[in-house]
């Protein structure tokens, strides 16, 4: 399993959740969001993103870095 980037500019991470926040015509606040979001992803890459993975990129108390793959999808 790929790990996540090292040294990732979180302004920039934050920059990203801004502007996906902005963009969707909900909100990330439940399980079902996320899933919408990820069907979001898939419709429009092709590619999957699981809820949970998506939950981990955009829940500000994450430890976890995300993968440059998965932000490019975003």
């Amino acid at each position: 399993m790929p790990k996540g980037l090292k040294n990732l500019d979180t302004e920039i991470l934050e920059r990203l959740r801004v502007k996906v926040a902005h963009t969707l015509a909900f909100s990330l606040n439940s399980n079902k969001s996320y899933d919408l979001l990820s069907n979001i992803i898939f419709d429009r890459t092709g590619a999957l993103i699981s809820n949970s993975t998506l939950r981990r990129v955009f829940q500000y108390d994450s430890d976890n870095n995300p993968t440059k793959s998965t932000l490019d999808l975003i």
